[in-house]
């Protein structure tokens, strides 16, 4: 009978047999559980270093995830190491609990080289600060990041607030909302004001969204208390009528505010006394270096650059006429989006003093003015709106931004005044400031339409032929003076009011003024006000031969080397019938919507006229200087507000 005995060790198994009487022993070495481990991978895989992708020694994996005291982790939650393996092979790898987090994974290298391994954390976070990952193998590799305090519902953060309120914290109460929202306008300058009582201190975020508009904000409560926290707006209302935004916070903070609608100055009389004064005209001076527009290097003398302060904020001040009251300003952009916000107003009443707004301009106007001319420019109105004593009124000032010359003039010591940069009929292809027959326009009878196909007199008035029952003559060549009698010429006197139903401060377009949109004929006050506030500069030939060059201009502007309004010396057409073309390139008359007593017997009223020679300036009623209502002059329009 055989029999044996087993002794097992932890590397070998020892053997005893007995035959009979016989004994024999033997010893049959086991392979260890993993004999050949290494601890460089606790697997069958040599690494010699851990650490980011390019596998350089020394260097350090990442922590993947947010990392937050309390939240358990999560699939996202992973750490990143690459090993550089020289032998391939098994790998399992962990490290060891650091701030309630460990990491661990396993599997194979299929290669040697720089391979990357991804281990998945377990644990919860338990303390704000760092979090610190190093596995269990020589070398080892490691990887850092920063867990972040939990945030408490009631800031999204790491402060405690058991309320939110007015400036007294009391409970419940509401916050303010500080500005004006418009339907359909984007929010500028809107802010919400909130009252936190705070119980720990530590940090805030919150935000509150309702009707197309989003407060948001965020910051640190340094102390407990009611302390004072400002969210701003963005976006655009979508409706009117009354809306409240509460924050996104357990509690909640909100805030009521009324959503107007977009201002409509339709509704408002335009006032007839005060005026509005301010910068109209920007040049942003980037391209268009042509005849159109003007040379780069004039223009540059007075470039707009929008990303200046000087240039993005304008002050407009509203002087009034007697006593006024609640005094408030608003804007609209009427082509583009020119301006961004407009403070300033006074709510009071018994107003004798000058009211001033502040205008922001977009910055990024640069860039959208770009190569835009004097027929497509940026367009914005800003207006006044106060009480007369009996009503509201308005005035209203057009701001226009392009890349183009800007003419115009003051009108007063501080106000410059928009005015077309060419004549009614004139080449407006031609530079205005270089003299030339092309820029001397057509002629029309004081307080006549004109000819009227388009609409815009800029462009009728080019092509139009001469029409005796319009009172309007085409614009003189030097191939042809356009000196012929012409059929029919009207002899009727138009009305006193034929071009302004207003007043001469405050005057109002009639439809048979000639100019275009926009634009009106000058009264003879601003006329005057040009005479008076700018510097007269004269150019040209002023030759009274008849193979004249017609070259002839007086310009005017802030000093003698700044031209900013140029009219040529096209002289003016007979009353008789129209055909009579006298002082051509010898001097200028200009039309008014004036009618002005004359120095001549009788009750007639003579036209108001801007008029000069080459040695002077001077307007209606000079002693010299008066015109009948059926003679034609030339045009020059001004902006109508």
């Amino acid at each position: 009978m055989t029999k044996f005995k087993l002794f097992i060790e932890t590397t070998c198994l020892v053997l005893f047999l007995f035959v009979g009487n016989l004994f024999a022993q033997t010893t049959i070495t086991l392979p260890a559980a993993c004999s050949d481990c290494k601890s460089s991978s606790n697997g069958t895989a040599v690494v010699n270093s851990y650490g980011n992708s390019t596998c350089t020694a020394g260097t350090s994996g990442t922590l993947n995830g947010p990392y937050t005291v309390g939240q358990p982790v999560t699939t996202a939650n992973t750490m990143t190491l690459y090993a550089n393996v020289v032998t391939a092979g098994s790998w399992s790898i962990s490290t060891t609990a650091n701030n309630g987090v460990t990491f661990s994974g396993s599997g194979t290298f299929a290669t040697t080289g720089c391979q990357q391994i991804t281990l998945t954390a377990s644990g919860t976070p338990t303390l704000p600060g760092p979090l610190i990952a190093v596995t269990n193998t020589s070398p080892q590799g490691s990887a850092a990041t920063t867990v972040q305090p939990s945030t408490n519902p009631s800031t999204n953060g790491t402060a405690i607030v058991t309320n939110y309120g007015n400036s007294t914290c009391a409970n419940p109460s509401t916050g303010t909302i500080n500005g004006t929202m418009t339907a359909g306008v984007p929010v500028s300058g809107v802010t919400m004001s909130l009252y936190a009582n705070v119980t720990t201190a530590g940090s805030w975020s919150l935000s509150a969204t309702q009707n197309g508009v989003t407060f948001t904000g965020s910051g640190t409560f340094n102390a407990t208390g009611c302390q004072l926290i400002n969210l701003n707006a963005s976006g655009t209302p979508t409706t009117t009528g009354p809306f409240t935004w509460s924050t996104n916070s357990n509690p909640v903070g909100s805030a009521p505010s009324t959503v107007v609608a977009a201002f409509n100055p339709a509704q408002f009389a335009r006032a007839a006394v005060g005026s509005l004064s301010g910068k109209t005209c920007f040049d942003i001076a980037r391209s268009n270096d042509n005849s159109l527009c003007g040379s780069l290097s004039a223009r540059n003398v007075n470039k707009s650059d929008f990303t200046l302060s000087s240039v993005n904020t304008q002050t407009y001040t509203f002087t009034p006429s007697g006593t006024v009251s609640n005094v408030r300003f608003q804007y609209v952009n009427t082509n583009g989006q020119v301006i961004t916000g407009i403070s300033g107003g006074n709510a009071g009443s018994n107003i004798t003093m000058a009211v001033t707004a502040i205008v922001s301009y977009n910055n990024n106007l640069n860039t959208l003015a770009f190569g835009l001319t004097n027929s497509n420019p940026l367009t914005a109105d800003i207006y006044v709106i106060f009480n007369d004593g009996t009503s509201d009124k308005i005035l209203k000032l057009t701001a226009n931004v392009k890349d183009c010359l800007c003419c115009g003039a003051y009108v007063s010591a501080t106000q410059f005044k928009e005015f077309l940069c060419h004549n009614l009929g004139a080449n407006t292809s031609l530079d205005p400031n270089i003299g030339n027959v092309g820029l001397n326009g057509a002629y029309v009878q004081w307080g006549k339409r004109g000819p009227n196909t388009t609409g815009d007199s800029r462009v009728d008035w080019q092509t139009a032929s001469n029409d005796g029952a319009l009172g309007f003559v085409a614009a003189p060549t030097v191939s042809n003076p356009n000196t012929a009698l012409i059929a029919g010429w009207n002899s009727t006197n138009p009305s006193a009011n034929a071009w302004n139903s207003g007043t001469e401060t405050a005057p109002i377009k009639t439809s048979n003024d000639p100019c275009p949109a926009g634009y009106r004929v000058p009264t003879l006050a601003e006329w005057t006000a040009v005479k008076i506030h700018n510097t007269p500069i004269t150019i040209g030939t002023w030759s009274t031969s008849t193979t004249a060059i017609y070259n002839s201009m007086k310009q005017f502007g802030p000093n003698s080397s700044t031209p900013t309004l140029s009219l040529p010396a096209a002289g003016y057409r007979s009353q008789d019938d129209g055909r009579a073309l006298l002082y051509f390139d010898q001097g200028g008359q200009y039309l008014s919507s004036t009618l002005v007593a004359g120095n001549q017997t009788g009750s007639d009223y003579y036209v108001g006229l801007l008029g000069f020679s080459k040695i002077t300036v001077d307007t209606s009623p000079d002693a010299y200087l008066y015109g009948y209502r059926t003679q034609a002059y030339t045009v020059r329009c001004i902006a109508e507000y």
